[in-house]
């Protein structure tokens, strides 16, 4: 049976598990993940597993407007934190008004 969309909560659509990166992963490493899945972003955890950021698209093209050379540049350096979370029950309508604020 399919949800009406203002139904929809996030577990309807996240995926599990999820692909993240340690903090000490490099900006390349990241990028190569981003180009060969279907992802625009990736959760970065430290070494206990707590999410403590998120390398986006934004944050690699960022990083090589700046010059910054990506083999050489941990994500901990180019990361946006804190990352936004929202719960698993979350309405999907007010994890998307959020992310138009952000």
């Amino acid at each position: 049976m399919k949800k009406n969309f203002k139904n929809m909560k996030a577990e309807d659509v996240m995926i599990n598990p999820v692909l993240c990166s340690l903090i000490t992963a490099s900006a390349k490493n990241i990028a190569e993940k981003l180009a060969t899945t279907k992802y625009h972003g990736i959760p970065i955890v430290n070494e206990d597993e707590e999410l403590v950021g998120i390398v986006t698209e934004k944050n690699i093209l960022l990083a090589l407007t700046q010059g910054k050379e990506l083999s050489s540049t941990l994500a901990d350096e180019i990361m946006s934190s804190p990352a936004i979370t929202a719960e698993k029950q979350s309405l999907l309508t007010a994890i998307i008004k959020v992310m138009m604020k952000k």
